[in-house]
């Protein structure tokens, strides 16, 4: 038996495998009855919730105080916080989310079904299903996540899940993890996200909101305050400050900085970046000040998908430290095209 496991690990080696340990990587994971969270050196990068969650802060009777399937906390290089959860002002708001406000079933007998994913109505929701890898390949961290996404009756089993009667689409969420490191002198890290959702039941139409194309990719930011003087939004079409927003406009990246801890004058942000093959590149956003920034797609008219062919989309928040120039910005997203396959 010695000798086969010497063997085993003779040939791991002369092909460059090997087990990875804790002891060989900065990054782990920590997983709770609720939540997922990755560490990098013991300090938290991001957290996934994959249950649905109660937020007391929102109203009893409000049908979003329980939401499941998105990132927040997600983290600065500094440790401090940068998303929010059910604000005050859009309690269907989360962290990193992906939603739509119309989402259309095209069914066989020629009738059609609208829902409306992004208001967190029972109706419609996100539904865990299982985990997949959860890995550190080279120096990044590998998480995978399936959900689905259910129509019909809705209850609550004992441990807080909201279950749905019918499965309509297959959600497969994938992020690759890059570590902490220091470029040009600024503290940065990368997290790029693959999302591919497959129509099960019928064709699917999704569309994003009228004159505004919300739905789709969007980060809930937490900077101080709405009016927050320090809040700067830099995109590849102009910078804005304060109250002036960019509605339904096709950009390729988008920046979102702000002191997200009070009193320290510290700034720090995050950049969303669209690769150039995405499809009808470059999307059409929204911009807030108060701190949304949604990638929407396919935008304001909808596109229609046959069943049982994967919709495939890819996005990369960079998360930096300080107040970067459009012309660093956007060499960063040059370095993000040149190393797209």
């Amino acid at each position: 038996m010695k000798f086969i496991f010497t063997l085993i690990l003779l040939i791991a080696a002369a092909f460059g495998l090997r087990q990875i340990s804790a002891a060989d990587t900065p990054f782990q994971f920590q997983k709770d009855s609720k939540s997922i969270t990755l560490l990098e050196n013991g300090s938290p990068i991001w957290k996934y919730n994959y249950a649905f969650l109660l937020h007391d802060q929102v109203p009893v009777k409000d049908q979003r105080r329980m939401f499941g399937s998105y990132f927040h906390p997600v983290y600065g290089m500094n440790g401090e916080i940068l998303t929010d959860d059910a604000p005050k002002d859009h309690y269907h708001h989360h962290g990193i989310f992906w939603t739509w406000p119309h989402v259309l079933l095209h069914r066989p007998n020629g009738s059609t079904e609208e829902y409306d994913l992004w208001l967190g109505k029972p109706e419609i929701r996100q539904h865990f299903v299982r985990f997949g890898e959860q890995s550190v390949k080279g120096s990044s961290a590998i998480f995978e996540v399936e959900n689905g996404w259910y129509i019909g009756p809705v209850d609550q089993d004992e441990n807080g899940f909201v279950r749905s009667g019918s499965k309509i689409m297959k959600e497969i969420v994938r992020t690759t993890t890059g570590p902490s490191e220091t470029r040009d002198g600024v503290r940065v890290r990368s997290i790029d996200f693959e999302f591919t959702w497959t129509p099960l039941v019928c064709p699917i139409s999704l569309g994003g909101a009228e004159n505004k194309s919300y739905g789709g990719f969007s980060v809930r930011f937490h900077p101080p305050g709405p009016k927050d003087p320090n809040t700067i939004i830099t995109t590849s079409a102009k910078t804005t400050e304060q109250e002036e927003d960019i509605l339904d406009t096709p950009l390729s990246w988008g920046d979102f900085t702000s002191t997200f801890t009070a009193g320290s004058g510290k700034k720090s942000g995050g950049m969303i970046m669209v690769p150039s093959d995405h499809p009808d590149f470059a999307p059409t956003w929204m911009t807030r000040h108060y701190g949304a920034m949604c990638v929407g797609w396919p935008g304001v008219n909808p596109k229609m998908f046959p069943v049982g062919k994967p919709i495939k989309l890819h996005y990369r928040l960079w998360i930096h430290e300080g107040l970067l120039s459009k012309d660093r910005l956007q060499s960063e997203y040059d370095r993000y095209k040149a190393s797209k396959p």
